[in-house]
């Protein structure tokens, strides 16, 4: 079954009044990359399939 096109949605760029990813605090920066290697981690452990017991 093909899948239909999902639709285009332009993107939009982030005002002069928004905060960017290196004027963030070091630590902080260094907490959202823990957290989010936490959250990876997790993802590939579920997406594994499940290991099967091999008694040869």
């Amino acid at each position: 079954m093909a899948r239909s096109p999902s639709p285009q949605i332009p993107l939009k760029f982030a005002g002069p009044g928004v905060m960017r990813w290196e004027e963030l605090p070091a630590a902080l920066r260094e907490r959202v990359r823990e957290l989010l290697a936490a959250l990876l981690r997790q993802a590939a452990a579920r997406a594994r399939p499940a290991e099967v017991d091999d008694d040869e």
